[in-house]
């Protein structure tokens, strides 16, 4: 999978890190299903990383066909990265090699340190570190991914460079990821596709012995490829840092924060994880409500959030207002949709006299209201033009409202059947009728996708057959709409983009 090019460069020590030419990684085999550095070199070379990989192995010829060497000092360079996912106790002993060739960058993925109450081993580690002037991320990480990653001396050539636990299996984007569960950092790939949101880069940074998330917020500050940015975090230990960091950034990037050490349960959770010693929910509140960090409380949100804002700040479609159209073709989704929006203090005017008359021309009799009010229901409604195209630029020229939820976005998924429906859909005349309609709102969505752009309106679209099931999603997601399977969670994405709008706008912050 080759990557776009960036020919912007970035002096943060970091980015020496991600980028790296070669890499020695220690702890792999070719035991698959049971050895955690044999999963990890195969996803590095799987996703296509072009850069010099060596294992380092005592016993083995090869692994998964590359050439394996005894020890580091064997190696025919000075690597520009060692991965070491080797048991705790020989650690001490790895690092102290790893320096005396003269490597400056190191992840350490082996578990057992700070989190179990081994501070002194943690300590230790630390020191041999320094004494050898390189730095390292982890304990307890899974890695990190770059799907950016300049692999060759003097060129911007990039591939993707993917050493965590899981394969990555979309296209390179500009969302960068700090977190400090490794897990997390890593099982997300598996949501990525169905949640259209592709990464720049993650980074699982564990225990933070060494590089923290404020390391990671200044890199994502200073890369170019970074346009977006997510954080999980289970605790600061540079608040000072972190305050000035978030407040420099969020007006240039947005950043959105899933804080989970806040409660009594998350506490002691966290505290058995990584060790973390959390803070209090309220002093996290306080921080990022007057810094414009968007705190969510869910993974769901976070992603949802982040697939949002990389496809709204490209077009410079934040909104500045927090005033909502609601749009069905069905009755109870709309009304819970216009609930939950109240409850969150999302505004749904009443759409003016003039804007009424317009809309009322495209409902039809069958609608449950003719008045055109807002939420605007047109039930029994499937024409494509009048859904994805005339309604919302109506919407969005009126200058009424900042944007605009909409439940129904269904494809020919729609006409689904076990049994004898699906001879009837077999029929040639039925068939004709799905393929126009088809070609009638792919025509419809190609024409509407300038709508967010030109009036800096952001729209979000609700199926709930899924992402998996109707096709008409991705070719929705190409044209650059998000599609949401459930109202609430367009809903709650819609509410996290117009604050973090609102908080730009009251400090006059012109994107």
């Amino acid at each position: 999978m080759q990557t776009n090019k960036s020919t912007e460069s970035c002096s943060h020590f970091l980015d020496k890190f991600l980028n790296p030419k070669s890499i020695a990684i220690y702890g792999a085999n070719e035991n698959l299903l049971q050895n955690m550095g044999s999963q990890q070199l195969l996803n590095m070379i799987d996703n296509g990383y072009k850069g010099r990989i060596y294992p380092i192995h005592p016993k083995l010829e090869s692994v998964w066909t590359l050439k394996a060497y005894k020890k580091i000092a064997d190696l025919p360079e000075i690597p520009d990265l060692a991965i070491v996912i080797l048991p705790t106790q020989i650690v001490p002993q790895i690092f102290h090699e790893i320096g005396q060739k003269g490597v400056k960058n190191v992840v350490l993925v082996t578990a057992g340190f700070r989190e179990t109450e081994n501070l002194k081993g943690e300590q230790e580690l630390k020191e041999i570190a320094k004494s050898y002037g390189f730095r390292f991320m982890g304990p307890n990480c899974l890695g990190f991914q770059n799907t950016h990653a300049k692999y060759k001396e003097d060129s911007d050539d990039e591939c993707i460079l993917n050493f965590t636990w899981t394969n990555y299996q979309t296209e390179p984007g500009e969302v960068s990821i700090a977190s400090q569960s490794g897990t997390f950092a890593s099982h997300i790939n598996f949501l990525m596709k169905e949640r259209d949101l592709n990464m720049n880069k993650c980074l699982s940074i564990g225990n933070e012995a060494d590089i923290d998330i404020c390391d990671c917020l200044e890199y994502f500050e200073q890369d170019p490829n970074t346009k977006v940015i997510l954080l999980y975090i289970e605790e600061i230990k540079r608040g000072r840092k972190f305050l000035d960091l978030v407040k420099r950034i969020t007006p240039k990037k947005p950043i959105v924060a899933l804080y989970v050490g806040g409660s009594e349960g998350g506490a002691k959770a966290v505290a058995s994880h990584t060790g973390a010693i959390a803070g209090n929910d309220n002093i996290f509140n306080t921080l990022f409500k007057q810094t414009g960090v968007i705190r969510v409380y869910s993974i769901e949100e976070l992603l949802d959030v982040g697939a949002a804002l990389s496809k709204l700040v490209k077009i410079n479609a934040i909104p500045r207002g927090n005033r909502l159209a609601i749009v069905t073709n069905s009755g109870g989704p709309g009304a819970t949709m216009a609930d939950l929006s109240s409850r969150l203090g999302l505004n749904i005017p009443t759409f003016s006299q003039e804007l009424q008359n317009q809309l009322k021309k495209y409902l039809p009799h069958t609608a449950q209201s003719r008045q055109a009010s807002n939420p605007l229901d047109y039930t029994f409604s499937i024409d494509p033009t009048t859904f994805f195209k005339t309604i919302p630029e109506l919407l969005a020229k009126s200058g009424e409202v900042d944007g605009m939820v909409c439940y129904g976005a269904f494809g020919p998924a729609f006409f689904s059947y076990r049994n004898f429906g699906n001879e009837i859909l077999k029929r040639q005349e039925i068939q004709k009728l799905i393929k126009l309609f088809t070609e009638m709102f792919e025509a419809a969505v190609d024409s509407a996708k300038r709508i967010p752009k030109k009036y800096k309106f952001p729209i979000f679209y609700i199926n709930p057959i899924g992402y998996f099931k109707d096709d008409i999603i991705d070719f929705l997601n190409k044209k650059g709409f998000l599609v949401f399977r459930l109202p609430d969670q367009a809903i709650k994405t819609m509410y996290y983009i117009m604050r973090y709008g609102i908080f730009l706008e009251k400090h006059k912050i012109i994107k």
